[in-house]
């Protein structure tokens, strides 16, 4: 998603940037990033399939520490790029706002909108499944993998 938002960005502003670097390669007219943005839809519900659809498979206790760990990294991504962005961490290297490298990857990853839906999701999923377990069934043998 940070690599999608970087090449949005540059689309948006009339600049073409560097997949890898992040640096400027071309100035062309500002345009609709439609292809980026159509990438990072895909991408995002090939996510949800797999962290969210797939994990529905497990028993509760093993969905909710898969789920629960990729949120605390969702979550962690968020809070690096806020950091990135409001304390100016870009570091000595920037184009037009876009810091080079992984850096501006994280900045335009973790302040779109995926990774923040998919923290509050799993943060709601993970309450969902700490709360079934505590309501089960008194009496009733527990599955061991739960």
């Amino acid at each position: 998603m940070g690599i999608l938002g970087v090449q949005a960005a540059g689309i948006e502003d009339g600049a073409r940037f560097s997949i890898l670097t992040n640096e400027v390669v071309a100035i062309t007219d500002p345009g609709y990033p439609w292809l980026p943005w159509l990438a990072g839809a895909v991408l995002s519900l090939a996510v949800f399939a797999v962290v969210f659809l797939w994990s529905s498979r497990l028993g509760h206790v093993q969905r909710a520490r898969g789920i629960g760990g990729f949120t605390v990294a969702a979550i962690g991504l968020i809070v690096w790029a806020m950091l990135l962005s409001n304390l100016g961490m870009y570091g000595p290297d920037s184009t037009l706002g876009v810091p080079f490298g992984v850096l501006g990857w994280i900045k335009f990853g973790g302040s779109s909108t995926a990774p923040q839906f998919f923290a509050a999701l799993g943060l709601c999923s993970v309450a969902l499944a700490i709360y079934r377990r505590s309501t089960s069934a008194e009496g009733v043998p527990r599955d061991p993998g739960d």
